[in-house]
C-alpha cells in the first residue's frame, strides 16, 4: 500500500485461487493506519477444501511501499525541507504540501539550524480505529551558496568578524 492509500484505508477488490482449486472474487476492507507486516484477517474467505467444515480465513499482509518526500514512525510523518543559508539567517514562511496534497503555510523562524524540526500537529497518520491523527514532521535543510561575488565575500567575513565564528 501507498502512504496516501494508508492515510484513508483502501477497498480492495481482485479474484483468488482457493486451496480447492477454484476462483472467487473478493472485496476487503483495509482500514487507514495500517503497520507495513500486519496481518488482518477477513473470517471465511479462505479454504473451502474441506466438505462440511466451516469455511477458512484468508489473511492478508500488508506491504506498505517506500513514499518519494515522506517518511513514517508510527503515526508520524518526517519529510525534508531545503532552504538556503540567508533564509535560514533570517526566517522565511514557505508553502509545504501534506501527504493529502493540502498546502500548508510554515513559518520558518529566523536563526533555525540544520536538521531542526518543525512540528505540524494533525498532519501525520492514523492507527486503526483511532481517528486522533499523528504529526508531521519537517526537517530543515540548508543549502550554502558555492559561489558569491567578491563584494558579499568581504561582507560575510566582515560579519564574521563582528559576530564571531
Amino acid at each position: 500500500m501507498t502512504l496516501e492509500e494508508i492515510l484513508v484505508g483502501k477497498e480492495v477488490t481482485g479474484s483468488i485461487r482457493l486451496p480447492s482449486g477454484k476462483d472467487q472474487n473478493i472485496q476487503i476492507s483495509i482500514p487507514a493506519g495500517v503497520l507495513h507486516g500486519d496481518t488482518i484477517r477477513f473470517r471465511g474467505l479462505g479454504d473451502d477444501s474441506v466438505p462440511g467444515a466451516p469455511r477458512g480465513d484468508l489473511v492478508a499482509q500488508i506491504i506498505e511501499l517506500p513514499h518519494q518526500r515522506f517518511r513514517r514512525d508510527g503515526k508520524n510523518l518526517y519529510a525534508d525541507y531545503t532552504i538556503n543559508a540567508f533564509d535560514a539567517i533570517l526566517g522565511k514562511t514557505v508553502r509545504f504540501n501534506t501527504l493529502e496534497g493540502k498546502e500548508l503555510e510554515i513559518k520558518i523562524p529566523a536563526g533555525i539550524q540544520p536538521g531542526q524540526l518543525i512540528k505540524c500537529d494533525s498532519y501525520g497518520l492514523t492507527a486503526p480505529h483511532n481517528s486522533h491523527r499523528g504529526t508531521l514532521f519537517i526537517q530543515i535543510q540548508i543549502t550554502i551558496p558555492k559561489t558569491l561575488f567578491t563584494e558579499d565575500l568581504r561582507e560575510i567575513e566582515r560579519l564574521s568578524q563582528r559576530y564571531g565564528s
